[in-house]
């Protein structure tokens, strides 16, 4: 069985592509640099400028967060290609 991942990442009908932190104030401070701000009132945080090239760069921030030892699950969508 593995682990719960620190960070989810996926589409919300409302607020588009939403985070939601786990676990720890490092995932708080990561999803802040990578351009998530935290949604009032909920337990989520949104990609600002979601427009912009979405599917690149939540690829880039699944992979960072990763890359920084977080446990991530992401939709399919937005999971990085195996770079093998």
């Amino acid at each position: 069985m593995s682990a719960e991942p620190d960070v989810i990442i996926g589409s919300h009908p409302e607020f588009g592509v939403a985070a939601v932190n786990r676990r720890s104030a490092e995932v708080h401070v990561a999803l802040q640099d990578l351009g998530f701000q935290v949604i009032p009132g909920q337990q989520m945080w949104a990609l600002q400028d979601a427009d912009r090239d979405q599917i690149v760069r939540v690829r880039s921030v699944v992979t960072r967060l990763r890359s920084a030892g977080f446990h991530v699950s992401a939709d399919h969508i937005y999971d990085p290609p195996d770079p093998s």
